[in-house]
């Protein structure tokens, strides 16, 4: 399972989220720093993330918790 102790979005996670592709992720966290006003390489925070998509913060780490790129990280 994924640990909650990363509190910035990535594009992997957006992925695995979303089950887009990774281009189509990237104009999504583009989109959401736009529209936060943030520039460009600010991150974005699941907090953001999540108030954006209008999902709760543990919908969000659920969705993200079978990805094989996070359960490899965490071992």
């Amino acid at each position: 399972m994924y640990s909650k102790k990363n509190r910035v979005v990535r594009v992997e996670q957006v992925e695995a989220y979303t089950g887009n592709k990774k281009s189509a992720c990237y104009r999504l966290i583009r989109k959401i720093r736009e529209t936060l006003g943030l520039r460009d390489g600010q991150l974005i925070s699941v907090s953001h993330f999540c108030e954006y998509m209008g999902i709760e913060e543990n919908e969000y780490y659920i969705g993200i918790s079978g990805a094989t790129y996070f359960s490899q990280q965490d071992k």
